[in-house]
């Protein structure tokens, strides 16, 4: 039986045991127990959000009983509300895809079986392992590493995440642990089992280029629309690209005035100078409430004992923002007005033209073209590239929410180029939803699917957002935009971008060590990473040797074999970026062998 209202992290079992466990770890990661899961075959807790008391539970008329997690919003209305509204009327949600909106896990409880099911974008991330006597599901990776019996480091997944941006299959750098897509359907009864739902596209049918603009126009203002109605307390984080510009162009356009939010400190992770200018001139302008999130931190004050306590509360999100104390204080309530909802920029490239001018739309490809493409690193540094290849292709080839095969067309390559790409966001979005309502709009089907459509030639010079933003609130373009995209050159409207601020160039100023400097906080603050060779160029040779020997004592102290061939003339920067991972890995196995960490 469901109890209580709220969530901000789950889990779901089988075993008795282990179901005790997974309560102690949530308990020691500062998470408050708001109710149960006790059915026959199925046990769970759920847990407050962090800063925010949000309604997540409804039991409807026939018995059932639905819970929502994450950030689900539907006429006018976030949390489980109208969740429950389409299941009362509708039965179930196979058709809920054009209807509501936002990152989210449902689950629902009908006394004999427990189904979770995640958005149809796979933003919410939501993991799950299964024997053939016992399942674990849950919200957090780490949990479910530290609760599950026989959980061991898997070589391809573990790869995959280090010479990635992005997660092409479902898999984790756990064995038998998977992420769940947007197309599938957890059913949770004595065992687990899966079922592919699809997913309903949410194409837009155009006439022009001109037409689109109105169409897409108004899905922004159908979402938007919603959050007014929602009369929730919005902060946005707005910075002087043109994704934030979007969406506060919506909001304007739903006569929403946001709190606009921008990072500030000395930090690698800060927003420029830049940035916060078009932010105050933007919150002057309009009389908006502004407040600047305090990222102050110092990268070589992260020692051991402040990463134990991080990762003991996060999990693997312990080096959001570089592990800054000051961050994770400003979300856990720092933050004044604290937003009801964060809203965020987050998406993939919204309209930019690049990759799109990298293949020729009609032509034939092969699907190791589009690995190749999302690939951060050249493969040839792993040992068996051909059969990496392969188990890479494969892993696209079964996942239910992409429909690609060995070949496609380049136009197809693309589409699939940015639905994969939507996982890397989606981490924080889930992170992001443990405090408050996370909501990053342009990061959903409804927004996204349609830009996937639209020919090359509209997204040239970012024209087509460009004119989005004049369709919705014209005069916002009168204020700079500050892009790491393409300059915007339209010279119907007056308007300047500047270059974005280098953080690769940055970085190389930065004393060392930088083994925290990982990939995850380093993508999500720049929007894209573009590694080069040189990156830890500012080394000597000693201090390059001591960081090699570093990271690979890790991988023998797990005892998994990557076997990467790493020219000697090159920095281990592959190792640097997974230091989340092999050190999350490392306090699991520590607790594993019976060292607990308290």
């Amino acid at each position: 039986m469901l109890k209580d209202q709220l969530m901000g992290r789950f889990f779901l079992t089988n075993n008795e045991d282990v179901f005790e466990t997974a309560k102690e770890v949530n308990l020691n990661a500062g998470f408050e127990e708001n109710g149960v899961i006790s059915e026959p075959t199925v046990k769970g807790a759920i847990y407050d959000k962090r800063v925010k008391s949000v309604d997540n539970f409804r039991e409807l008329e026939d018995g059932r009983e639905v819970a929502a997690v994450g950030a689900p919003l539907a006429t006018g209305e976030f949390g489980v509300g109208p969740v429950a509204d389409l299941y009362q009327t509708a039965g179930d949600l196979s058709d809920h895809d054009e209807e509501l909106f936002g990152h989210y896990a449902l689950i629902e409880n009908d006394g004999g079986s427990v189904r979770v099911r995640v958005d149809p974008l796979g933003t919410y991330s939501v993991y799950y392992h299964a024997t053939d006597s016992e399942f674990f599901v849950s919200n957090s990776l780490d949990l479910i590493a530290r609760c599950t019996d026989n959980i061991s480091v898997d070589r391809n997944g573990l790869l995959e995440n280090m010479l990635f941006l992005t997660n092409l299959s479902n898999m984790t750098p756990f064995e038998d642990v998977y992420k769940l897509d947007g197309a599938t359907v957890l059913s949770l009864e004595d065992t687990l089992s899966t079922e592919n739902v699809g997913v309903r596209s949410q194409t837009i049918s155009y006439d022009s280029f001109d037409d689109a603009v109105e169409k897409y126009a108004a899905r922004i203002n159908e979402v938007m629309s919603d959050v007014a109605k929602s009369n929730c307390n919005i902060g946005l984080t707005l910075t002087g690209g043109s994704d934030s510009r979007t969406l506060l162009a919506g909001l304007f356009a739903n006569d929403v005035r946001p709190t606009v939010m921008c990072g500030r400190g000395h930090t690698p992770f800060d927003a420029s100078d830049r940035d916060l200018e078009i932010n105050m001139m933007i919150a002057d302008k309009y009389s908006l409430d502004q407040y600047s999130i305090n990222w102050n931190h110092d990268p070589l004050s992260v020692d051991d004992e402040s990463r134990e306590e991080n990762f003991q509360r996060y999990g693997f999100h312990y080096t959001y923002r570089g592990g800054s104390a000051n961050v994770f204080e400003e979300l856990e309530g720092g933050i004044s007005p604290y937003p009801d909802v964060m809203m965020l920029g987050y998406g993939t490239q919204f309209t930019n033209s690049n990759p799109w001018n990298k293949f020729d739309e009609q032509s034939e490809y092969n699907i190791q073209a589009l690995i190749d493409d999302l690939a951060n690193f050249d493969l040839s540094v792993v040992d068996n590239e051909e059969g990496f290849r392969e188990y890479l292709a494969d892993a696209i080839l079964s996942r239910n929410d992409i429909n690609v095969g060995e070949t496609m067309t380049g136009s197809e390559l693309l589409n699939t180029h940015y639905k994969l790409r939507n996982y890397s966001p989606g981490r924080f979005v889930t992170f992001l939803n443990e405090f408050t309502y996370l909501f990053s709009p342009l990061l959903t089907l409804h927004l996204q699917e349609p830009l996937y459509n639209f020919p090359s030639e509209f997204r040239s010079e970012q024209r087509f957002q460009l004119e989005v933003i004049s369709y919705l609130q014209d005069e916002l373009l009168d204020i700079p935009l500050h892009s790491g995209n393409r300059v915007a050159n339209d010279p119907a409207k007056s308007k300047q971008l500047i270059d974005k601020f280098n953080l690769g160039e940055w970085i190389k100023q930065v004393p060392t060590p930088l083994e925290y400097l990982i990939r995850y906080g380093y993508y999500h603050a720049t929007g894209k990473i573009q590694y080069k060779d040189d990156i830890m160029g500012h080394y000597s040779d000693e201090e390059r040797d001591r960081i090699n020997d570093f990271y690979e004592s890790k991988i023998e102290d797990l005892d998994v074999s990557l076997n990467l061939n790493l020219p000697e003339s090159k920095p281990n920067v592959i190792m640097n970026n997974l230091y989340l991972t092999l050190y999350g890995i490392e306090r699991l196995t520590d607790e594993r062998n019976g060292d607990k960490v308290e």
